[in-house]
């Protein structure tokens, strides 16, 4: 019955719709695409997701919390900067894992047929601490997963999108686009407009809601077919943070540079 549904919900798409799956291979969607269509994935909590739960998305204000009762006990410039250097570890340190096994080849799969898939992520750019580029981590991160978006769009050099005199630019690198700071119907719209593409559908996978709807909502005032998938195979079984325990793994990543694995 779901993929009866999703398939009439695709043939007539000229209606937006935002739809909740709990995983990418029972998106029948997939099957229906051809190569005017356009798939793009949002990263975190859709392809890949931190093993330690205090790390998911639902829990990033617990997280800035603790961080930040850090750094109001510092002094000096220096003992920032030395705090800064130690969060910046949080990209390194932690082990993150595929939410769903079968992404990769998933993804291969669809490239294989001719359709256009790129990364949508709102990932910073950058250095970071001991991050020289957040962005080049994110990329050879994928690949360590066989994830790898650059066939689509095969750009050597990396594009700069300079939205906003305040910002950083938005980055096309290596079939990812970094948001961060920005919507990502911005920056997405951005890219389309610089290459001068109108894709015939777009099926966009992303785990928040207001991202669908940003996304809805440009692309119906630029004639776009919309098919959102609200991916939420990544959310945890509710439950409570221990702000204490929280506060625990902050400061000793802080005092020794070592992340305390809830494993």
């Amino acid at each position: 019955m779901f993929k009866f549904l999703t398939l009439l919900i695709f043939a007539n798409a000229l209606v937006a719709e935002i739809i909740p799956i709990q995983k990418l291979l029972e998106c029948s969607l997939l099957d229906n695409l051809n190569e005017s269509d356009l798939v793009v994935f949002d990263v975190d909590d859709v392809l890949i997701t931190p093993a330690d739960v205090y790390l998911h998305t639902e829990f990033q204000e617990d997280l800035y919390a603790a961080i930040l009762n850090v750094l109001a006990k510092a002094k000096t410039p220096d003992e920032v900067a030395h705090i800064f250097d130690r969060i910046s570890l949080l990209y390194l340190l932690p082990e993150r894992i595929l939410v769903e096994n079968d992404t990769p080849s998933l993804i291969k799969d669809l490239q294989a047929k001719g359709i256009k898939t790129i990364a949508l992520t709102s990932c910073d750019t950058g250095k970071f601490g001991k991050v020289d580029s957040i962005q080049k981590w994110r990329i050879e991160h994928l690949l360590t997963f066989g994830i790898d978006f650059s066939s689509s769009f095969p750009i050597v050099e990396p594009i700069w999108f300079p939205l906003s005199p305040y910002k950083k630019p938005a980055l096309f690198e290596n079939g990812i686009l970094f948001s961060k700071g920005y919507k990502k119907s911005e920056v997405l719209l951005a890219f389309l407009n610089k290459y001068d593409l109108k894709p015939a559908r777009i099926l966009f996978f992303d785990d928040l809601l207001e991202n669908h709807e940003d996304l809805e909502e440009a692309l119906n005032k630029e004639g776009i077919r919309f098919i959102g998938l609200h991916y939420l195979g990544a959310k945890t079984v509710p439950r409570q943070v221990d702000p204490a325990e929280m506060q625990q793994q902050i400061d000793y990543l802080i005092d020794q540079g070592v992340w305390l694995s809830e494993k």
